[in-house]
């Protein structure tokens, strides 16, 4: 039984819809004449070039007279509700006709015909200069289905040394996820299943569950596009650098081309139905439509559209017309001239009384007829009729937006914000008497924002804002999670001596996986606050302690899925969590510089420490030796403490107190703040696997370097210098290898002994987190919301 806007209705059940002068003719043809705007020519802007004198570009000189304003749209007339009577098998259903209709109180709205100001086409290269960018809108929209990323912390770096394939000490295995950003970026082709996760276009094969990474753009893939032989991915831009439509052969998955034009965002990418030509639309700050030509991978047409558009559809039967819907509906056609023609869509009064002047149009798709169903922000699905040009029925769908819509043999699926995937039966969409049906309905665990489904609609795949992928089985009414992933950054990686590990998510969950196969096993929920690292007992593979923002301690007992245990030692968040070598002790670090030793069966503190906290500096690294009884506490203020523990006895001495010097300036050249830590590299420090009595720390400082210090002797005994900021810092013991994530979005490897090393790419911000997993010779790497897992070939 599904809950409605205006009413319940049972699978099979009629909905509430609304029919709006309907043509009665099916046959469908392009929009006339009359209705269309022509986008400015090539010739005409090429022509006014060439005769400036000054080169410069007048816009007010280049514009098209013009045309002759449309015929007048016929008045809508009031509406007369006609209650229809449900069939015994079917419960009543206020279905609203329109056939009955009434000259009185008519009300006639305007026809907002936006032509599109044309622009001089062109292919930019390296060396060219940008095009003229408009006035960006003052507030982004509103609507989850347009794409509004924030600025990446960090650029990837220009300087990196990457190994040729047979001498790589790492390989890229598994990226762990769906990009929560994205929208439209799932393709179904054959047996593989394309998908992103920030700069990684991933092609995956559904029979071995096996991945191939495509790693060539260096921002957040926002969306995906494909034909018969080719697929398309578009990328953010980032500061100065544009963003990027990468052509791939949908085969061989060779890299075919790399366009660029869009200053800012590209919100959404389509193929024609030919594949002659790619259609690329800018987000709200430039308002930019692009024609491709497939041919030589050179803009054809530009188009600044009036309003910002939030998605493109092309039409399956004509390789000339697609429609964009955003604050408006569009309907384009390319000519036998190559010139660009739109029309806007009128808007009839029932639609404006029902959905409001506010709506938004957020999902589009074509039926196989060439009519167009189209979503809008308050959760009511359109029919438009490309030949009027004007919408002629509507029902409410969802109580919230619409950002999925797919057509098929006379089924419709649509999916939003509400969480519900909803499988709608239409019949007689080219007659007075059309029925639209609730067939059923699914729940996920975040908004719809792509899906592709089979031929037959019987099966598919949902991606959700959560960074899942879901498999749909209709005849089944099931969905099983195909593609795990995580709704916001990850904090921590913890790994047990078993085959799960655990990760801490900045949405307050913590997350346990297994390993092989790789899916997620149990989540532990804890809503207000955030989950900021994690770590399982030595020796103990069914228990884990999480640290939370609000300052507590939980540890769960994965055989029970129960917590056992809850603590409060501190009153900040908790930044680092471990575990004494024999699990008797937990020690805990907080984010003004405070660590309490806790007994970890009984849960009582026995000591707090708090020699750090003078400077209100985090905890960023704890770390026990597995050589000696030694731990060590390091603070973003450069100051590392070393300790001899007796744990039996509860004795605890400090043995050295270190404190490393940093320059008066950040790396950006900016005074520094001695009270503002945030802003620099942290301070990592770990104790080495293979000498005894010895520190490894990274962190801010004169020079990019690793300090290798000898507590004991009281001197350093070597530096291995880095080429970037150090963000995260492990040691590969059985390979001698010192990893380190870097600001500049680099996993690098380095030898221990020589400090030769070697550079992967494979994440679009800062690598945060860095977890060698000894059992399984696995290297996690986490950026965001990514989880990288590496293999270690060496």
């Amino acid at each position: 039984m599904v809950e409605t806007e205006s009413g319940i209705l049972e699978s099979g059940v009629m909905s509430t819809l609304v029919e709006e002068d309907k043509p009665h003719t099916p046959v469908l043809m392009a929009p006339t004449p009359d209705l269309l705007q022509p986008v400015q020519s090539d010739i005409r802007l090429e022509e006014t070039l060439d005769n400036s004198d000054d080169k410069t570009l007048d816009m007010s000189s280049i514009l098209l007279n013009p045309s002759p304003p449309p015929a007048p749209h016929p008045p809508v007339e009031t509406v007369k509700v006609v209650e229809k009577e449900a069939s015994d098998k079917e419960s009543n259903s206020d279905l609203e006709n329109v056939s009955n209709l009434s000259d009185d109180n008519s009300e006639e709205l305007p026809k907002a015909l936006a032509p599109a100001n044309g622009q001089h086409p062109f292919q930019l290269s390296p060396e060219s200069a940008s095009p003229i960018s408009p006035e960006p809108s003052p507030e982004p929209p509103l609507a989850l289905r347009h794409i509004t990323l924030d600025n990446p912390k960090s650029s990837l770096s220009d300087k990196r040394y990457m190994a040729s394939a047979d001498s790589c000490g790492l390989e890229l295995t598994t990226m762990m996820g769906n990009e929560t950003e994205a929208r439209s970026n799932v393709i179904w082709r054959g047996s593989t299943l394309f998908y992103t996760l920030g700069n990684v276009l991933i092609a995956e094969d559904l029979k071995t569950s096996k991945q191939e990474h495509l790693i060539q753009h260096t921002e957040t893939i926002t969306s995906l596009a494909h034909t018969a032989d080719r697929l398309a991915s578009c990328s953010a831009a980032h500061k100065l650098q544009p963003s990027q439509i990468c052509v791939w052969n949908a085969d061989t998955l060779e890299l075919l081309q790399t366009c660029t034009y869009h200053e800012h965002q590209i919100q959404c990418i389509e193929f024609t139905v030919d594949g002659s030509y790619l259609i690329s639309v800018g987000n709200f700050k430039e308002n930019a439509l692009v024609l491709w030509d497939m041919s030589n991978y050179a803009v054809h047409t530009v188009a600044k559209t009036e309003n910002y558009v939030h998605a493109v559809a092309c039409d399956p039967q004509n390789a000339t017309e697609f429609v964009t819907v955003g604050k408006c509906v569009q309907f384009w056609i390319l000519d036998h001239k190559q010139e660009l023609s739109v029309a806007t869509g009128s808007l009839p009064i029932q639609f404006i009384r029902s959905v409001g002047d506010e709506a938004e149009f957020t999902a589009v798709t074509y039926t196989d007829t060439g009519m167009v169903y189209i979503g809008t922000s308050t959760g009511y699905v359109t029919l438009w009729d490309p030949r009027s040009t004007a919408c002629i029925l509507h029902w409410s769908a969802h109580p919230q937006e619409i950002d999925m819509l797919w057509y098929q043999n006379s089924s419709l699926l649509s999916g939003g914000v509400s969480k519900n995937l909803k499988l709608w039966n239409i019949q007689n969409t080219d007659s007075d008497d059309t029925t639209v049906m609730l067939h059923d309905e699914l729940e996920f665990d975040a908004a719809i924002v792509s899906c592709v489904m089979d031929e037959q609609m019987n099966l598919g795949i949902v991606g959700t804002t959560s960074g899942t992928l879901w498999y749909v089985n209709w005849e089944d009414k099931t969905s099983i999670r195909l593609v795990g992933g995580h709704p916001a950054p990850v904090n921590d990686i913890a790994f047990s001596c078993g085959d799960t590990f655990a990760v801490a998510i900045q949405d307050g969950s913590l997350r346990l996986w297994n390993y092989e196969p790789l899916e997620q096993a149990v989540q532990f929920q804890v809503v207000s606050t955030s989950c900021t690292c994690a770590v399982f007992r030595p020796g103990d593979s069914t228990r884990v302690s999480a640290g939370y923002g609000d300052g507590t301690i939980r540890t769960f007992d994965l055989a029970s899925v129960s917590m056992i245990c809850k603590m409060a030692p501190h009153r900040q968040a908790i930044t680092i969590l471990r575990y004494s070598q024999n699990g008797q002790v937990l020690v805990s670090g907080d984010n003004n510089g405070l660590a309490s030793v806790i007994n970890s069966e009984t849960g009582l503190i026995m000591r707090v420490i708090s020699d750090h906290k003078k400077s209100n500096a985090a905890v960023t690294s704890l770390n026990f030796s597995s050589l000696s009884p030694h731990w060590l506490l390091a603070t973003a203020d450069r100051r590392v403490s070393v300790w001899a523990a007796d744990w039996e006895t509860d004795n605890n001495k400090m043995i050295a107190w270190l404190s490393f010097p940093a320059p008066s300036f950040t790396p950006s050249g900016e005074p520094l703040d001695k009270h503002n830590y945030k802003t620099l590299p942290p301070s990592l420090a770990q104790f080495s696997p293979l000498e005894r009595d010895t520190i490894l720390y990274t962190g801010y400082g004169l020079l990019q370097e690793i300090l290798f210090y000898n507590f004991k002797s009281k001197e350093t005994v070597r530096k291995i210098d880095l080429a970037h900021w150090a963000t995260a810092l492990d040691i590969i013991p059985n390979s001698n290898l010192i990893v380190v994530g870097s600001h500049d979005r680099l996993v690098t490897i380095i030898d221990y002994t020589s400090g030769t090393f070697q550079d992967y790419v494979a994440h679009g911000d800062e690598v945060g987190v860095a977890r060698y997993w000894e059992k399984n010779n696995v290297l996690c790497s986490g950026s965001g919301s990514a989880i990288a897992l590496w293999n270690v070939k060496v």
